[in-house]
């Protein structure tokens, strides 16, 4: 066997390896830091902006289409 055909094999093994650790690697990443920091970030998130809601019902102070026009 030449020496170029060894090299050759072993390259692709390392590369597979590399693709499988790489692999490994990121899906640790995602399936257990991210959650993990997520949930620390809602949880300080929380405590900063309890008192605010974005869903709050607009109060008109005018009773009629035009003295809306005209408070705009």
């Amino acid at each position: 066997m030449k020496a170029s055909a060894v090299l050759r094999i072993l390259r692709q093994l390392l590369t597979r390896i590399a693709q499988v650790q790489t692999f490994l690697i990121l899906t640790v990443l995602y399936f257990i830091f991210l959650p993990f920091f997520a949930l620390l970030f809602k949880i300080f998130k929380g405590r900063r902006h309890n008192n605010r809601s974005m869903w709050q019902s607009w109060k008109f102070k005018a009773e009629t289409i035009g003295d809306l026009k005209e408070q705009s």
